[in-house]
């Protein structure tokens, strides 16, 4: 597969037959965020023959499948759909986990690992299951009360985190949810200034960022947590926060993790990098790569936050937010690592 050449299908679902409907297709867009549960589809399409009748007949619920260079790519339903006098028409399809954000529950969770959790909710919501990676840790209790399944899902996740450092992630394949260990997404292709990169912008902030910390919590704030950074100090002079850990029935060792937890908030420098180059299939949300845009600074490896994937007039292109990815191992590359 080259980078930046695409060759899509699209195959239209209506219950009654299955119709590729590629040749009225003028361009799609492929698109995913780390914060949400599902990927979309847009397609945008010429959908007439004599500009005065529909030629095919898209309505929600439809299934759609994208596929590039003989890959499927998505697999989902239209959920909205709009078409003008001309027979110009775009409809967007979002893949099947799209339904942990359409439905509430209320219940407790105890004793029950995060992984068991989304196979509880998929199965008991109608959504077909992939492969769900053992998150190991055993959460003792979690209480949902009227919340979206996606949230509850995010809550078991964020905790398996904390207990383990381990970040799993939902993704959807043909049509079934996966939940995977981040770690082991990694694209080894490079994006590399001057072979497949199109544009890139690098921007930092130290705006919110505070470098001593007062936490206050318990009866009457009697437990008092101090964190102090005096390198930040050093380089942009002292900036503090005092903020209160609520409850009455809050102890010592909660108002110590929380302040913990928060301080290491406080004291992360707000950066972003975005980078546009040739398209390549395999780069979405959750996956790491490498990156060497030396003007920037965008050098090493990176985590991918979001991406949008274009197809049109036999070219793929991605845009790709990007955040850095200090776990990943070091990219060996002329004049030292990164």
């Amino acid at each position: 597969m080259k980078q930046g050449v695409a060759d899509i299908r699209i195959e239209h679902d209506d219950t009654r037959r299955i119709a590729d409907v590629t040749e009225i297709v003028n361009d799609v867009t492929w698109s995913g965020d780390v914060n949400e549960a599902y990927r979309t589809l847009t397609v945008s399409l010429t959908n007439t023959i004599d500009g005065r009748n529909r030629r095919i007949n898209f309505q929600n619920g439809d299934m759609v499948r994208f596929y590039n260079h003989g890959e499927e790519l998505f697999r989902g339903r239209i959920f909205s759909f709009s078409i003008s006098h001309d027979g110009t028409e775009t409809f967007t399809a979002y893949d099947t986990n799209v339904y942990f954000t359409k439905s509430q529950t209320t219940r407790t969770f105890r004793n029950r690992k995060a992984s068991g959790i989304v196979r509880q909710l998929a199965s008991e919501f109608g959504i077909r299951i992939g492969n769900i990676e053992d998150t190991g840790f055993v959460i003792p209790k979690l209480v949902a009360e009227e919340e979206m399944l996606y949230d509850i899902i995010k809550q078991a996740l964020t905790i398996t985190e904390k207990q383990t450092g381990r970040k799993f992630r939902l993704s959807n394949r043909q049509g079934l949810v996966y939940l995977e260990d981040q770690r082991r997404q990694i694209v080894r292709d490079i994006i590399e200034n001057g072979v497949n990169i199109l544009s890139a912008e690098y921007s930092q902030s130290v705006e919110d960022l505070r470098n001593r910390l007062v936490m206050i919590g318990g009866p009457d704030g009697q437990y008092r947590e101090v964190r102090v950074n005096q390198e930040l100090i050093r380089r942009f002079g002292l900036m503090q926060a005092v903020e209160t850990y609520s409850g009455n029935e809050v102890s010592a060792s909660e108002v110590k993790q929380a302040a913990d937890e928060r301080f290491a908030e406080l004291t992360t420098i707000d950066d972003s990098a975005m980078v546009s180059c040739l398209g390549n299939h395999e780069v979405t949300a959750g996956k790491s790569i490498y990156v060497i845009e030396r003007m920037t600074g965008i050098l090493g490896g990176y985590y991918v936050t979001s991406d949008t994937h274009t197809f049109s007039g036999g070219m793929h292109e991605m845009s790709l937010s990007i955040t850095a990815a200090p776990d990943l191992p070091k990219l060996v590359i002329e004049g030292g690592s990164a």
